[in-house]
This record gives structure tokens, C-alpha cells and sequence, in this order.
């Protein structure tokens, strides 16, 4: 069997998008210039694409690691040290 085309209706403000128009998947990834994995992703199970969809998210940066104490960041730069 073939592949199944999931459809899903634009209800963004996109200016290169039509809204309340029914996209495919690939061509709705296609014409936002957004890969059409990183859309699936995005898009999950739902039915609508909204603004939200093609934002992509910030990311945090994490530093790592985060003592609890002074006792275990002064550990942590010994343990560092070479031999």
C-alpha cells in the first residue's frame, strides 16, 4: 500500500498561505520554505496549522553543571585537573 497524504487547514496568517484553505503536508512545507520533516514535527496529530507552527522554538541553554554547593563546584574543578 501506498502512503497516506495527511491534509491538514491553514488557520495561520502566513503571508505565502491562503487561510482556511486544506494543504497537504509536503506542500504546505513547500511553500512556507520549512522542511517538511521539522512541519511534521511541529504539527504532530492536529488538523490546523496555526502562527505557532512555523515559529520555531527558542531554545534554553543549559549550563552544565549546576552545583548545589561551594564545597561541590571546588570538587568539581579538581576532579578537572589532569594527572
Amino acid at each position: 500500500m501506498g502512503r497516506k497524504i495527511r491534509y491538514v487547514r491553514n488557520e495561520s496568517n502566513h503571508p505565502l498561505l491562503v487561510k482556511g484553505e486544506i494543504y497537504s503536508l509536503y506542500g504546505l512545507a513547500r511553500e512556507a520554505k520549512i522542511a517538511p520533516m521539522t512541519l511534521r514535527n511541529r504539527v504532530g496529530l492536529s488538523e490546523t496549522v496555526t502562527d505557532d507552527h512555523f515559529v520555531a522554538k527558542k531554545k534554553t541553554h543549559v549550563i552544565w553543571p549546576e552545583f548545589d554547593t561551594e564545597t561541590e563546584a571546588v570538587s568539581a574543578k579538581w576532579l578537572k585537573r589532569a594527572l
